[in-house]
This record gives C-alpha cells, structure tokens and sequence, in this order.
C-alpha cells in the first residue's frame, strides 16, 4: 500500500509541477525535434509534450498461464509508466511499475507475488536529425527493486542501480532503441551478516549489458521484438509483441 501510494504521489506531483508551468512562455524549440515530428502514440518512449508523457508500454494481461503455476496461482499483470520533462527542458524523470496479481488464490488473500518498481532520469540529446539520420541519445540512471528487505521470509530482496546510453532512431514506420548500461557496484553479495550487500550479485550474466528494442509499425498495427543477453555465459531473453489498431478509444489489444 505504501508503494501504491508513493507512485500516485509521483504522478501528481509531476501533474502538479505542469500546472505551475503552463502559464509561463514556454523557450523557443526547434522545429525539427524528434519528439514533436513523430507521433507519440505510436512510440511511447518518445513522446516529449510538457506535462506527463507516456514513457514504457502499459498493459494490463487479465490472467498467465505456465507449468510453475496453475488454477488460483494464475496473475494478472499489469504495468503502469510514465514521464515527466522538467519545465520544458530535456531533462527527463520517469516511474515504471510491473505488478504480478494473483487475484483469484482466495486461500492466500489474493496477494501481489511481486511488484517491480523502477524510477529513473535521463537526459535526451537529439542530434541534427539531416545529419545523422534521425539518430539521437538517451543518457540516464535507474534503480529498480521489488521493494522487499534481505530480511523479509525467505530473503526475496531484489535491486540493482544502472546508468546507460542510448542511441536510438525513429525514421518512418520503425524505431530502432540500443541500450547499453554499466552496473554500478554494490560490493559482497547480501547475507545474515551483511543485510545491505548485493541482492543479485549475478544478475548480469542473465541480463548482459545491453539490449536491443525493435517496432515495426505496418497499418495501423505495432510489432516490438526486443533482444537481451550476455553471450559469454549463453543466458538471454527475447521478447515477441503485437499490438492491434484502437479498438475503442484508446483501449487496444495486446499479445
């Protein structure tokens, strides 16, 4: 509850930010910015206008299926994300949230298995987008948790904290976003003696340092492939999305 209340604190703030702004001149920007000449419906991570800005996909999946977990154990997933640019700068403050709701195990009170939070501001270079192509660059920090302690049953403590770069191309119909990151050492791993050490100490050789986001806009529809791994160890993920033209105002379907 106290997490759910922080990231509704964070939205207002930022809406209450905007409206102290909005009766001010904004500064003259140039007419060919990446975030004014694409639509930012259709990449959400560029949309730049004063105020909130939407910032990663939010999605909302009424029930999973795997072998791990079955009937009761089934969770909706939802992720809820968002950014503000600082009174018009390029400046960025952005929250992502991902929660896993397993809302029909009545036996255990339809607990929340696991809530993902993940603050973090970065600032965008858009380069002469003749020049380079429509080539810019993110460069930014995050931290991400699930806001569990080390001491917590169990000891499910998971963090880390990340700065990155990354350039990325928004030209026509496809965005192409690279992300590398360097993570930023946490010393021994955490145990009964050392509660505030490294809670994933090896999350990098699962995550790498880097990854590659797709979209592919054909027709109204949205294709995202995504790519992550570290090849020295052989550990990786990919990622495969579609999603539908609206269906009903905003609301669209996605798989």
């Amino acid at each position: 509850m106290k997490s759910l209340a922080a990231s509704v604190l964070f939205f207002l703030a930022c809406a209450t930010a905007h409206g102290q702004v909005a009766t001010e001149t904004p500064a003259p920007r140039p007419a060919d910015r990446i975030g004014d000449k694409v639509d930012p419906d259709a990449y959400a991570i560029l949309s730049s206008a004063r105020g909130l800005n939407t910032h990663r996909p939010m999605y909302l999946f009424p029930a999973t299926y795997s072998s791990k977990f079955r009937g009761e154990q089934t969770e909706l997933v939802g992720q809820l994300s968002g950014k503000w640019r600082v009174f018009g700068t390029d400046l960025f403050l952005a929250y992502t949230q991902k929660s896993f709701w397993q809302y029909v195990n009545g036996d255990e009170s339809s607990p929340f298995r696991e809530t993902s939070y993940n603050p973090e501001v970065f600032y965008r270079w858009e380069l002469d987008r003749k020049r380079f192509n429509r080539w810019a660059l993110d460069i930014g920090a995050e931290h991400e948790s699930n806001g569990q302690r080390f001491s917590d049953p169990d000891n499910r403590s998971r963090s880390w904290n990340r700065i990155y770069v990354a350039p990325f191309q928004a030209k026509g119909r496809h965005l192409a976003y690279l992300k590398f990151w360097y993570r930023i050492p946490e010393g021994s791993a955490s145990s009964p003696t050392n509660p505030n050490g490294d809670d994933n100490p090896d999350i990098t050789d699962f995550l790498g340092y880097g990854e590659l986001t797709g979209i592919w806009k054909p027709g109204g529809h949205s294709v995202t492939a995504l790519l992550r791994g570290n090849p020295s160890t052989g550990k990786g993920a990919g990622q495969l999305t579609w999603m539908s033209p609206p269906l009903w105002g905003p609301m669209k379907a996605y798989v």
